[in-house]
């Protein structure tokens, strides 16, 4: 039976999409941007490209933050410097804490039972403050964020920095997360449960295999209920 749950934050609990957009809409216009569509739609996949280099160690955190706006702007013609860009824009999004519907009933009736982590990758000064403007918070015993560990998810070393903080048996715990690259990689590499919450109804395209897949919380509920008998 488990009795410790892992959750992954971003489009788990928290709907990025939602507060990326909002974000972006926001910080574009005080940019006096004019085409921001175009400008959202180039900046998305370029921020995907670093985040997935990060996940892989090929590129820093820093580098990641500091030049993925100042990519966008330059590709459209505009010179900024990176690092301003993205401070502005990291205080804009953290006032973003959208919680996906439901998401605050299924934590309150999973605490009733279990000890409830939240373990995301992302940049800590961004998910604290999202955090304190969602109803979320709350329910987490501990928030683990990886710029503040030092590894990011797939590593075991992201998980094992929280066992060491927590000191889990590695059967009680389930890891339960929306990125197959990211939250069930990393707990296959860890050696832990994993659940996959596929909200977006995907194809398991790089074929590593999740414990368990379920597509809405009231599945998460119950394969939960399940394992507790």
């Amino acid at each position: 039976m488990y009795k410790i749950l892992l959750f992954d934050l971003d489009n788990t609990l928290l709907d990025f999409d939602q507060a990326e957009e909002n974000a972006l809409n926001q910080f574009l216009k005080e940019e006096g941007i004019e085409n921001i569509e175009e400008f959202k739609k180039f900046y998305k996949v370029e921020n995907k490209k670093l985040w997935e280099k990060l996940e892989k160690n090929l590129i820093t955190r820093e580098e990641l933050l500091n030049t993925r706006f100042y990519i966008t702007f330059k590709h459209f013609g505009i010179d900024k410097n990176g690092k301003e860009l993205s401070d502005k824009y990291t205080k804009i999004i953290g006032q973003q804490g959208v919680e996906i519907d439901g998401a605050v009933e299924l934590l309150h009736k999973l605490s009733k039972d279990f000890e409830i982590y939240a373990a995301t990758n992302g940049i800590k000064q961004i998910q604290e403050n999202r955090l304190k403007n969602s109803k979320v918070l709350k329910y987490f015993k501990k928030v683990y964020i990886s710029q503040e560990l030092g590894y990011s998810k797939p590593s075991k070393e992201f998980f094992e920095a929280i066992q060491k903080d927590i000191l889990f048996d590695k059967k009680e715990v389930l890891m339960i997360g929306d990125s197959l690259s990211a939250d069930i990689v990393g707990a296959n590499n860890f050696g832990i449960d994993s659940m996959w919450f596929n909200i977006k109804k995907l194809e398991n395209n790089i074929k590593c295999n999740p414990t368990y897949v379920v597509e809405n919380f009231d599945e998460i509920l119950n394969v939960l209920k399940y394992c507790k008998k």
